[in-house]
């Protein structure tokens, strides 16, 4: 296993695939930013409504931070894909679902 872990941190790269910190609901949380805007989150937004309220709804770590990842997944992301929930699209600050799209 010491051979296929990696190490990493804010704004490595790896096969194109950026890593950016979201720390809050859990210490050490991060999520994966592809370069057409989809990001993979994970459990800082856990819920499209988390995404529309702007506000977690549920946090282990640190709420105040929870919030700032939540913000600035919307600030950075074209799409979105949730931990527990179906994927959305963020245009122009709104949230849409992409079963709506």
């Amino acid at each position: 296993m010491k051979n296929r872990i990696y190490y990493v941190k804010e704004n490595d790269e790896i096969l194109g695939m950026k890593i950016i910190e979201l720390p809050g609901h859990t210490g050490g949380t991060m999520g994966i930013l592809l370069k057409d805007g989809t990001t993979f989150v994970g459990d800082a937004i856990k819920y499209i409504n988390d995404a529309i309220n702007r506000a977690t709804s549920f946090t282990y770590y640190d709420i105040n931070e929870a919030n700032k990842s939540i913000a600035r997944i919307l600030n950075v992301a074209k799409m979105v894909v949730p931990g527990h929930d179906t994927p959305f699209q963020v245009e122009n600050g709104n949230i849409k679902p992409i079963n709506e799209v």
